[in-house]
């Protein structure tokens, strides 16, 4: 009597090219979080930024992380997971962009 063979494994054999990405795009926010804490003494020097402004700059971070994966899981499983992703990379990417080309703390708020 043959052998029976295995059962075909239901894993697409480039999971593991997804899994860097995956695992990578969580860590953008602490780390421009702390890229943020770092270079606080250069906005409070060259914009009149308060304590409490730059205290929300980086209160901000978290906040927003947090708004948008809350607001961004439903919308993943319509349109897909990768389009969701890219179109929240490309908002962030022009949102610091914006906040960077700011001329007052004011305006990065």
């Amino acid at each position: 009597m043959p052998t029976p063979a295995p059962p075909p494994t239901a894993y697409s054999p480039h999971r593991w090219a997804a899994f860097a990405p995956t695992l990578s795009a969580p860590l953008v926010d602490p780390v421009d979080a702390s890229v943020l804490k770092v270079a606080l003494p250069a906005p409070r020097a060259e914009l009149p930024a308060s304590s409490t402004r730059l205290e929300w700059a980086i209160a901000g971070y978290p906040l927003t992380f947090a708004a948008g994966l809350l607001t961004g899981a439903r919308p993943g499983d319509r349109p897909g997971r990768l389009r969701v992703f890219r179109i929240g990379l490309a908002a962030f990417t022009l949102a610091w962009a914006l906040a960077g080309a700011a001329g007052s703390a004011a305006a990065r708020r």
